[in-house]
């Protein structure tokens, strides 16, 4: 929360720092920085005093910031969970020269499980599609 009012609060006086490109509005008048300045303090000291203020309202943020919190952990293991299972399902060795025979012996066999074709099946002629119908206009 208090860093949600530190962003605020920047963006507040970045924004009027910015030169509008037309010296003095006439709908606002001329804003300086300072004034800018003692405006954002007056805001934090308001905000500061709003639990002395509203307790109830302050006991209810509180609470569902905590919620927030722990449903936050919650999806933050679930990610971390699901994240390890991908790299874990995914983990292949590399093979390099130096791998023995028997590696190279599951590596065939792994390959052999993977075609089932039987070798007339691999032979069918390859056939162009049908060409689409002509339109008569």
């Amino acid at each position: 929360m208090g860093f949600l009012l530190r962003a605020a609060l920047l963006l507040v006086v970045v924004l009027a720092l910015i030169p509008t490109g037309s010296g003095t509005d006439s709908r606002t008048g001329a804003i300086g920085a300072g004034d800018a300045m003692s405006a954002a303090q007056a805001a934090i000291e308001d905000a500061r005093g709003f639990c002395t203020r509203q307790p109830d309202a302050c006991a209810f943020a509180g609470r569902f910031a905590s919620a927030l919190t722990d449903k936050a952990e919650a999806a933050a293991k679930m990610l971390y969970e699901f994240l390890r299972d991908q790299s874990n399902s995914h983990a292949n060795p590399a093979t390099t020269g130096s791998a023995s025979e028997a590696a190279d012996a599951q590596a065939a066999d792994t390959q052999a499980a993977t075609h089932t074709l039987a070798p007339s099946e691999r032979g069918v002629p390859w056939r162009a599609p049908d060409a689409p119908p002509r339109r008569h206009e």
